[in-house]
Order: C-alpha cells, then structure tokens, then sequence
C-alpha cells in the first residue's frame, strides 16, 4: 500500500512500495483527480465465475452480450452499463 501526503495545494508526496522497500516520489500539478480505486465484493448468493462477473470480467467479455444486469450502483457499473447499452446489449441497471 502506498502513502501519500500533501502540505502545498500543488504537490503531492508519495511513498510507493517496491519490491524491498518504499521508494519516494514527489508530484507537482496544476490539477489533480485523486481516485483511490475499490475493489469489488461478492453478494451472498452470487460469487464471481461463470455468468457472474466483477467489473474487470466485464471488461474482459469477447463478445457484447444481448442482455445483462448490472448489479450496483457505483460509477464502474453505470459506466459499463452504459457501454454494453451502447455497443447494442440490453441492459438493466
């Protein structure tokens, strides 16, 4: 897990881990987006495999499935429901 810190509105410190240790890197922006990431978790009733996938099996599909649903309503989900929708799938969110 990295660590970061931030004391000035335009740079960030961050503490990223290597294979032995922490190396330090410092960031100067003029902007920034700061998105942490999640990790997606398995309703009772519905562990990942087969038809039931986390976002990254979605983004792994072959093929554009005519229909599906999406369970969640977090930004991941919407933005491949979305997708799907508009490659041709049905959809339900």
């Amino acid at each position: 897990m990295s660590r970061s810190s931030s004391r000035e509105t335009d740079t960030l410190h961050a503490n990223m881990p290597s294979a032995l240790s922490y190396s330090a890197q410092t960031y100067s922006f003029n902007n920034a987006i700061i998105a942490t990431g999640s990790r997606p978790i398995e309703i009772p009733g519905f562990k990942f495999g087969g038809r039931v996938l986390d976002s990254t099996g979605g983004l792994a599909l072959k093929e554009v499935p005519k229909k599906f649903v999406v369970i969640g309503g977090g930004v991941i989900g919407s933005e491949l429901g979305a997708a799907y929708a508009n490659l041709g799938a049905e959809a339900s969110r």
